[in-house]
C-alpha cells in the first residue's frame, strides 16, 4: 500500500485515471464539462513528473540550472529522458519510457477511446 502512495505510485494512479477519463470522453463523444479537469488532463501528470524529478535531484545532487523546473514542464519530451539518463544511465531508459509514457496518457486514453468507439458503436435500425 506505501508503494501506491509512493512518487511513482502517485503519478501512475494519475496517469491510470486521466487515461480512463479521456477514453471515456472518446468514446461518449462529450466535451469535458469543467475547466477544473481540462487543465487536470493538461497538466497534472507532468507536474508531478517535475516534482519527482525534484525530488529525486536531492538524491542525485543533479540540477543543472536554477530554472531546470520549468525546463522540464516546457520541454519535458526532451528534459525528462534526459534527466533519467543522466542520473541513472542506460539503466534508465525503461523508467525515461514510462515517465514520457504517463505524461502522454490522456492522449493515448482518448486515442483508444476512438479506436475502440467503432467496435463498441452500432447504429440503430
Amino acid at each position: 500500500m506505501r508503494a501506491l502512495f509512493g512518487p511513482f505510485g502517485r503519478i501512475f494512479l494519475l496517469a491510470a485515471l486521466l487515461f480512463a477519463y479521456a477514453a471515456g470522453a472518446a468514446l461518449s463523444f462529450i466535451e469535458p464539462q469543467s475547466l477544473g479537469a481540462t487543465i487536470c488532463a493538461s497538466y497534472g501528470v507532468p507536474l508531478l513528473v517535475v516534482w519527482w524529478v525534484e525530488n529525486d535531484s536531492k538524491r542525485t545532487r543533479y540540477w543543472p540550472a536554477f530554472h531546470y523546473g520549468l525546463f522540464l514542464l516546457a520541454l519535458w519530451p526532451v528534459a525528462v529522458p534526459h534527466y533519467v539518463l543522466r542520473t541513472r544511465g542506460w539503466r534508465g531508459v525503461g523508467l525515461a519510457g514510462l515517465l514520457l509514457t504517463a505524461i502522454c496518457a490522456p492522449l493515448l486514453g482518448w486515442f483508444v477511446g476512438y479506436l475502440v468507439w467503432p467496435l463498441v458503436w452500432r447504429p440503430a435500425g
